[in-house]
């Protein structure tokens, strides 16, 4: 098997541990809320708890769960908790606790998505600031009334209770990027309104600002409080990096919000919402640094964050205080505690395809990962599950594509004494033919990986071999 190698010490920034409000987070490394789709008639699943606990005891410090949505008129995608529900709470303390046993840290998101929805979800009209429909969707919304306005304000603090009775750590209004609802409000690209809610940066901000007063008062000025927002639009006549600084600055001003986590795109751009493997490393990092400059309170960077060397050097050059590698995360939950171990080399990289964690969420199941086939199946897959061999065989896999490689592999893991067979002279089958697309190169990193762990598991690797039925018989298989 390879060894570890000396920690790099140019990597210690990432394990300093830091304070957001009262909560001491172990490290510098966040995993952001995300997507699951696995919410069982909308309360949390024992899938949410398996899920949660091993990126947990993966190393990673803070933990968000993903847009918990506060009102009946939000769902963006089936699958998500109902924070307005108080049977959410069961589910809740699971997650908690399964996750505060292998210490980190977790809060959840409160989220509405405004025009950004399906009313085939709700069977409730959209509402949005504006009856200007999605660039996206293309639903027509409501334009929300006063009365609605109130009631949105109401259901954000009684979500923030629910996640507090659930024992989370903190929630996060998550909605304010994206163009998600209270980012629409932000917004001049999609607020039109010409009462007190529209026209001037002090009137779109000011469901915001109600917002953050209504969760102080139900959750108290102890309770950890962070907010996501949208460092710019990259819409017409939408908002821009001074405007980001302008509402950060007096969102922060009253005390009430304990760190701001900065994204950047709406979906009018939709292809850099989540982005893919087309655009480049630590895209959002310089929103972020920008954000940075104008507050008191800790920064998260996020966007295109998976290598640890990119996460440490945002955090040295003072571009943020915390890092996001979140799909990096479902990739690799074991992400953390391998940079910490010297184990830089087994890291799964992920290759930002987004095809099994947000495309699956749009084909309504659960998110998973094509290069991690333990992703949302925990339970199943996930650290600890495979059982050893109570009688070693030899075994014989023929041909080194990804399937070959990883059957080859897990089978070694499980003690058996493994021969991989490949005709050509390099393994990775087809993928080595879609890593040569330009703009695909990243695929070439789940070969590489499987590279790693075939070498760590002492698999023998006979490469340029077509053998006869007789040659294969004859290893014994």
């Amino acid at each position: 098997m390879t060894s570890a190698k000396p920690f790099d010490r140019s990597l210690a920034p990432l394990f300093e541990p830091i304070t957001l409000g009262n909560v001491e987070i172990r490290n510098r490394i966040v995993m952001t809320g995300h997507g699951t789709g696995m919410a069982k008639d909308h309360p949390p699943s024992d899938q949410h708890v398996a899920y949660y606990r091993e990126r947990a005891m993966g190393g990673v410090g803070l933990i968000g769960m993903a847009f918990a949505q506060i009102h009946p008129t939000s769902q963006d995608v089936p699958g998500e908790p109902h924070a307005y529900d108080p049977a959410i709470v069961p589910g809740l303390w699971k997650i908690t606790d399964a996750v505060h046993r292998e210490g980190a840290r977790m809060v959840m998101q409160l989220g509405h998505g405004g025009r950004q929805g399906h009313s085939t979800f709700t069977e409730r009209a959209l509402w949005s600031p504006s009856n200007t429909p999605c660039p996206f969707n293309l639903e027509m919304p409501k334009e929300m009334e006063l009365e609605d306005i109130d009631e949105i304000v109401e259901a954000h603090a009684i979500g923030a209770r629910h996640a507090r009775e659930g024992g989370m750590d903190g929630v996060e209004i998550h909605s304010g990027y994206g163009g998600y609802l209270l980012a629409s409000f932000l917004s001049p690209f999609s607020n039109h309104r010409t009462d007190e809610y529209g026209g001037t940066l002090e009137n779109r901000m000011r469901i915001l600002l109600r917002v953050i007063d209504a969760i102080r008062d139900e959750v108290g000025s102890d309770y950890l409080v962070g907010m996501n927002l949208q460092g710019h639009d990259f819409s017409p006549g939408g908002l821009e990096v001074a405007d980001a600084q302008r509402i950060a600055q007096i969102c922060t001003a009253s005390g009430k919000i304990d760190y701001l986590c900065v994204k950047g795109a709406t979906y009018y751009e939709a292809h850099q919402n989540i982005p893919d493997m087309q655009h480049p490393k630590r895209l959002w990092e310089n929103l972020a640094a920008a954000i940075k400059q104008v507050v008191d309170v800790p920064v998260i960077a996020v966007g295109r964050i998976n290598e640890p060397a990119d996460a440490a050097e945002v955090l040295a050059l003072g571009h943020a205080d915390m890092v996001a590698m979140t799909r990096q995360q479902i990739a690799d939950p074991e992400t953390v505690n391998k940079i910490k171990e010297g184990r830089i080399h087994e890291i799964r990289r992920c290759i930002g395809c987004n095809q099994g964690c947000i495309d699956r969420l749009f084909a309504i199941t659960h998110s998973t990962c094509v290069h991690n086939p333990a992703a949302g199946y925990e339970r199943e897959l996930g650290v600890g599950t495979l059982l050893q061999a109570t009688f070693p065989r030899r075994v014989v896999v023929i041909g080194a594509g990804p399937a070959g490689m990883k059957a080859a592999e897990t089978a070694a893991r499980q003690g058996h004494n493994v021969t991989l067979i490949e005709r050509r002279d390099r393994t990775g089958g087809q993928l080595q033919m879609a890593a040569n697309i330009k703009g695909r190169e990243e695929i070439g990193q789940v070969i590489d990986h499987l590279d790693v762990m075939i070498a760590k598991f002492a698999v023998d690797l006979r490469l340029g071999w077509s053998p006869s039925v007789d040659e294969v018989l004859a290893l014994a298989p």
